[in-house]
C-alpha cells in the first residue's frame, strides 16, 4: 500500500474513532452534563434528566429534580436548578429541534412542581424546550 494512502486511511480510522467515542476536540455536552450542572444549584439533592424518543418524531426531555427545600421554596429552588439545565440542554441540540419537556420538581413530602408552572401562558400549550429558551433568554 502507498504511503500517502496508508495515511490517508489512519486519518480516517482515528476520525471515526473519535466520533464514536466522543474524544475530538469538540464535543457537546451530554446527559450527565445536565445533571451536574442542575445540581450545583442550591438546595439540589439529585437530578435525573434525560432525553428519549418522544411521541411521533421528535425528542423529551423527562425526568425529576430533586430539592431539600420547603413547599413554599420549591418554585423559586426549582425554577434555578431547572434554569441551568436549560442552558446545557440548549448546546446539546439545534436551536430549532423540537423537543417535549416532562419535568418535575420535588420534595421529600411528595410537593411536586411541573416545570410547565414556570411558564406564563394563559392556556395549556404543550411545552417543549423553546419555551424556556424564550423564558430564560437562551439563544
Amino acid at each position: 500500500m502507498a504511503p500517502r494512502r496508508r495515511h490517508v486511511l489512519v486519518a480516517g480510522a482515528m476520525g471515526l474513532f473519535s466520533l464514536v467515542t466522543g474524544c475530538s476536540g469538540f464535543s457537546k455536552p451530554g446527559w450527565s452534563d445536565v445533571n451536574r450542572e442542575i445540581q450545583s444549584a442550591p438546595g439540589v439533592t439529585g437530578a435525573d434528566i434525560i432525553g428519549g424518543p418522544g411521541g411521533g418524531l421528535g425528542t423529551t426531555v423527562s425526568g425529576t429534580i430533586t430539592l431539600d427545600v420547603t413547599a413554599d421554596e420549591l418554585p423559586d429552588a426549582f425554577e434555578e436548578a431547572w434554569r441551568r439545565g436549560v442552558e446545557v440542554i440548549h448546546e446539546m441540540f439545534d436551536p430549532g429541534q423540537a423537543i417535549d419537556v416532562a419535568v418535575r420538581g420535588v420534595i421529600s413530602d411528595g410537593t411536586e412542581i411541573p416545570a410547565y408552572e414556570l411558564l406564563e401562558h394563559e392556556e395549556p400549550v404543550p411545552t417543549t424546550m423553546s419555551h424556556f429558551y424564550e423564558h430564560y433568554g437562551i439563544g
